[in-house]
């Protein structure tokens, strides 16, 4: 995590992971991160169930199409967020 907020000098291109990046435990470190309490409940209502919880018995579920885009996207808002905090 950053100690200081990101302030580019110049242009700059953010490069984020897509499908097949998505391991258990992935989202361990945004867990306390500002708006992921309520991001992540918006990727359950979605799914209709809690994917990292059941990632922890059964890690082939992240590799499911709609689980793997929403919580690659949802690691993605996360780390924008917070550079932009």
């Amino acid at each position: 995590m950053c100690s200081e907020p990101f302030a580019p000098d110049g242009p700059t291109a953010l490069l984020f992971p897509g499908q097949g990046s998505q391991v258990s435990g992935m989202l361990d470190s945004f867990r306390n991160a500002s708006g992921f309490s309520v991001l992540y409940d918006q990727v359950q209502c979605l799914l209709g169930r809690n994917p990292l919880e059941e990632a922890r018995s059964n890690p082939r579920c992240l590799h499911e199409n709609a689980v793997s885009s929403l919580l690659t996207v949802l690691a993605s808002v996360l780390c924008l967020k917070m550079m932009r905090e």
